[in-house]
């Protein structure tokens, strides 16, 4: 857990972040989840542990890197990530869910900023305003 949620997380920023921090018009995003928030159902203690870790993370990076040229965004998604067919109450289309981390990305804004998606709504609102 902690190799597929943490540090891969740190490696990614280890090797991409120096490659952005001194671009004034790059910026660096982390996709993060709400499993850390809460256990979700016995037996997925380490997953929380996990996902908490890599919360944990991203909010460090943040702080501690308020300062870099490029914006430090996270894209928090608290619902199911799924192919179009698998679509139910609670999850959304992962193209749709693209879109929407892509105008994240696509969305200079200066500074980073903290975007949650906890629904559909929350899903088209950032494919329009980029989360700004």
């Amino acid at each position: 857990v902690f190799q597929n949620l943490l540090f891969s997380t740190f490696t990614a920023w280890k090797v991409f972040f120096p490659l952005v921090r001194a671009n004034p018009s790059g910026s660096y995003t982390f996709v993060t989840g709400g499993a850390g928030d809460r256990l979700l159902t016995a037996g997925t203690g380490f997953l929380t542990v996990g996902a908490a870790s890599a919360l944990a993370f991203s909010k460090v990076v943040r702080e501690e890197y308020s300062d870099a040229a490029c914006a430090i965004n996270e894209v928090k998604i608290n619902m199911g990530v799924v192919p179009p067919d698998r679509v139910c109450p609670g999850y959304v289309d992962h193209r749709a869910m693209g879109h929407a981390l892509a105008a994240v990305v696509a969305t200079h804004g200066g500074t980073g900023r903290f975007v949650c998606i906890s629904s559909t709504e929350d899903v088209e609102a950032v494919q329009a305003t980029g989360g700004a």
